[in-house]
């Protein structure tokens, strides 16, 4: 199925080298395409690299993952001018694209993290294979960037053979916080570290995670012992944890004032995995 895009590129900036988003169809399978925003960096020669953000999911259930409709404008306005076409998908069971909601980790105790993340990168491959399609994309250059359970989605996303992906940017990454709406009251935390150890272990890719001091969800200490499980396991991966933020640090990715923090680690990953050249301005 080819892409249905809705409306027309619109070359009114954003910012600095960002562009209107248009709105787009990710097919995924015969019946269910996955609803997306692309931001289109101004015309150039040559191909572009691609980032691919994806979503977490919000606390509050069923009723809130109807009402999600992700774009994260400040970071892909960020991606756009460094270059990069972005993508940015809507699984399966939020926002517009709806249906059953496939990454359940049902219930608390017994908890099923590393499925979970299995159904998210069945999307984010379906994104990526659309985005290797797109007009001016670098098929051989596709960065995947995730928040929250969206970072736990790049993490899955990275062991898998036929997702074709140089590198992976984890913001936040993980599952199961803030139980019952308290913040560092984790579900079933030992799993959590158990699961991502396990990716590590197929995952070949290399990768950066960015994680806050005031992490209600992922605190500094439960994400310390995640990645250092998933190198342990045999994945590569930095780790920078970044200064409080606001009154919750989970939310830097998706602030505009974030983009300040998060910028300088990205960028010195971008370069040093070749997506950037050395030297490129900010």
């Amino acid at each position: 199925m080819r892409a249905i895009f809705s409306c027309a590129l619109l070359f009114t900036a954003l910012s600095a080298g960002a562009v209107e988003p248009q709105r787009a169809d990710i097919p995924f399978d015969g019946s269910t395409v996955l609803k997306a925003w692309i931001f289109q960096p101004a015309k150039a020669p040559g191909l572009r690299p691609v980032a691919i953000i994806n979503h977490g999911s919000p606390p509050g259930g069923a009723p809130d993952r109807a009402k999600m409709n992700p774009k994260f404008t400040f970071a892909a306005e960020q991606f756009v001018q460094w270059g990069f076409i972005v993508v940015v998908p809507t699984r399966r069971g939020y926002g517009e694209t709806g249906g059953a909601w496939a990454e359940t980790t049902h219930t608390c105790d017994n908890a099923s993290f590393y499925e979970g993340g299995l159904e998210s990168a069945k999307d984010i491959g379906a994104a990526v294979k659309f985005a290797k399609s797109l007009p001016d994309a670098d098929p051989a250059k596709i960065l995947l960037v995730g928040q929250s359970a969206g970072g736990w989605g790049v993490l899955a996303a990275a062991m898998q053979k036929d997702i074709d992906a140089v590198a992976i940017v984890n913001f936040a990454g993980g599952r199961g916080g803030m139980r019952n709406g308290v913040p560092n009251f984790n579900c079933s935390p030992d799993k959590l570290v158990k699961a991502v150890g396990d990716y590590g272990a197929e995952s070949k890719r290399p990768s950066l995670w960015i994680y806050t001091e005031n992490d209600h969800y992922f605190a500094p200490e439960l994400s310390k012992r995640m990645v250092e499980n998933y190198k342990s396991k045999g994945g590569k991966a930095q780790f920078t944890l970044l200064p409080a933020f606001g009154r919750d640090g989970h939310s830097l990715f998706g602030a505009r004032d974030g983009v300040v923090q998060w910028r300088g680690p990205v960028e010195s990953f971008l370069i040093e995995q070749r997506f950037l050249p050395m030297g490129k301005d900010k």
